[in-house]
């Protein structure tokens, strides 16, 4: 048992620790690019001065407030667009666990001798639909792919069982009943997997970040023909953008980042403890 304990609590610190790790680098790379175009247009401002001290770019702050403009434009979308799809992956988990849990419900329509063989079938399916997502990381993204096949095989075996056991009943409203529970418990597992992989097009975060990096390279440029920085001004405005920007890219990959999805995979969890009770009641 205490093995177990420990096997338990070394796999939850390896989740904190790649949750935690992922997104702390993630921030730490988002701001030193954003700094160092700061930087980089501070130095290029202050060079413009010292040998072009009487040439005034006076187009600069037009063109400073249409990035500027553009870039509050595409962090408002992406992040509209990254939160609905956020918000669309949990409604899907609840989805497939309402519809794991009532197709559990509807073996009792079978007659007992089939009822065993096919509650054991559905605690190894929802132990796999479980560890679909476990511990990814950006390098092992494609994992999901992989881990959603065993889960697939695993539906063919339930499906293909059901139907031999339907075969030994003589109730009608068994067939009415369980094979479409069945059908949307599925339907409910590929939707979720498919939705997964819905992002927007790589162009759309490469223009994001172009866009972060000239506003980023402006800001530096306009602030270098002052003679004190303003610090305060530029560090207020990396940590709001990246900030931003890192709310939005975890919102759009709730499986690898910190704001994650998988506290709704609990609700999964929830029907697997139910399904094993000794007493064999839901």
């Amino acid at each position: 048992m205490f093995s177990v304990a420990l096997l338990v609590g070394a796999t939850k610190y390896e989740e904190v620790v790649i949750k935690y790790s992922f997104g702390l680098l993630s921030f730490a790379f988002i701001f030193g690019l954003l700094y160092v175009s700061v930087i980089a247009g501070q130095i290029l401002g202050k060079w413009h001065i010292a040998y072009h001290p009487k040439h005034k770019l006076r187009i600069l702050a037009v063109a400073e407030a249409a990035v500027l403009t553009l870039l509050g434009l595409l962090i408002a979308f992406s992040f509209s667009g990254a939160y609905q799809r956020f918000e669309a992956r949990e409604i899907k988990i609840i989805d497939e666990a309402n519809a794991i849990y009532t197709a559990y419900l509807r073996l009792d329509l079978l007659v007992p001798a089939e009822q065993k063989s096919m509650r054991e079938m559905f605690r190894q399916y929802v132990n796999v639909r479980m560890h679909v997502y476990d511990n990814l990381t950006i390098t092992d993204y494609g994992l999901i792919g992989k881990r959603a096949e065993a889960a697939r095989e695993l539906q063919h075996g339930i499906w293909n069982q059901a139907i031999l056991a339907l075969g030994k009943t003589n109730k009608d409203v068994a067939y009415e009943l369980l094979l479409p529970a069945l059908n949307d418990m599925f339907e409910a597992s590929n939707s979720q997997f498919i939705l997964s992989k819905l992002h927007p097009p790589s162009a759309v975060f490469i223009l994001l970040g172009v866009i972060a990096l000239l506003s980023s390279f402006l800001t530096g440029y306009s602030t270098a023909k002052k003679k004190y920085r303003s610090h305060v001004y530029i560090l207020s405005y990396l940590l709001i953008v990246t900030v931003t920007l890192f709310i939005t890219f975890n919102l759009e990959l709730p499986r690898i980042g910190m704001l994650r999805v998988t506290s709704f995979d609990k609700v999964i969890t929830n029907i697997n403890d139910q399904s094993v009770d000794p007493s064999g009641a839901v």
